[in-house]
């Protein structure tokens, strides 16, 4: 259209136009056609499509792995220290044992401390508490407990030390009762020392 106006202006006459005019006027208006096209959107929209391709899988949509254990188990009817803290505790709170907190429950508790001094302190005496350390049995721990052996072994100090207390007790009781007697026993002589020389108190007597 724009070359038949443009013709016309010229006042120059056209014809019909044939089909290789309609193709020169298209041409005319692509090129009179002075269009900024904003290509952005594509480049955009292509590098879209490049990220959802190469996006990776969200960290949740991975399997999880079991964590390993960090060491080994021990032996069957071994156990670490600190299991067997709360194993006795359920045993001595059975027997209606008490420490200087009261009577022996899970609220009240032995420590599993007190279990490591008496491995670690222990050793060296007249009755120390049974330990292990083959590595077959410790699960690479440093030294384990048979449970058995070592509720036996707790039960036995626990009665060389009632038996202590008992007779130091009666050791105690024997020492003040000696005592006493003899202190009677002096007093009395003092008395009839103190008395002789006096008639009132021997008529008294």
């Amino acid at each position: 259209m724009l070359l038949v106006q443009k013709l016309k202006h010229e006042g120059q006459v056209m014809t019909t136009p044939t089909f290789e005019d309609l193709d020169e006027t298209a041409a005319v208006e692509a090129e009179d056609l002075d269009v900024d096209v904003d290509t952005s959107g594509a480049e955009d929209e292509a590098e879209d499509t490049t990220d959802a391709s190469d996006a990776k899988p969200a960290a949740a949509d991975k399997p999880k792995k079991e964590k390993a254990p960090a060491r080994p188990p021990v032996a069957d009817g071994y156990v670490t220290p600190v299991d067997f803290a709360k194993i006795l505790t359920d045993h001595l709170a059975a027997r209606g044992a008490s420490n200087k907190n009261g009577p022996i429950s899970k609220e009240n508790p032995v420590p599993p401390q007190m279990v490591y001094s008496y491995m670690k302190n222990n050793q060296g005496g007249k009755n120390p508490i049974p330990v292990h350390t083959d590595p077959s049995l410790t699960g690479g721990r440093n030294a384990v407990l048979r449970v058995d052996e070592a509720l036996a072994w707790w039960d036995a100090k626990d009665e060389r030390i009632g038996t202590s207390k008992a007779t130091k007790a009666e050791k105690e009781a024997a020492r003040e009762k000696a005592k006493a007697e003899k202190a009677a026993a002096g007093g009395a002589e003092d008395i009839t020392v103190a008395t002789e020389p006096v008639g009132e108190i021997e008529e008294a007597e």
